[in-house]
């Protein structure tokens, strides 16, 4: 992602954590980092929209080891594990009974790149 690109994204962010009422002055840079999206989050599923989110690539149990935005208990929220071409569940794949709510194919998925295609693996190819 370019610095212009990710600089629109944190003003977007901010902006919306205003619009929640959150003050960034009164959060650490963690809590700010975790307050952003929740109201990013919150924002979507007051205007109707889903939100679909990667589960993670961290082969843990989000039930028991959360993985965010995916395990923000929102109701707009749908997490998604990756699975392989057999329909298993893929290594990297973070999953979760209560938090992962559905899986997709995620390994060696051909995207397009900058010049042409390539494979990629991971939830966010889900």
């Amino acid at each position: 992602m370019n610095k212009k690109i990710s600089s629109i994204l944190v003003v977007a962010s901010c902006m919306l954590a205003i619009s929640c009422g959150e003050k960034k002055d009164k959060k650490s840079n963690s809590e700010a980092r975790n307050v952003l999206p929740f109201c990013s989050v919150t924002s979507i599923r007051d205007a109707g929209i889903l939100f679909t989110a990667a589960a993670g690539n961290s082969s843990s149990n989000n039930d028991q080891s959360p993985s965010y935005p995916a395990t923000y208990d929102i109701d707009n929220i749908i997490s998604v594990a990756a699975i392989d071409n057999n329909g298993r569940l893929a290594s990297f794949s973070s999953y979760g009974k209560t938090t992962v709510h559905l899986a997709a194919p995620g390994v060696n998925i051909l995207s397009t790149t900058p010049g042409g295609y390539k494979s990629w693996s991971g939830t966010s190819m889900a």
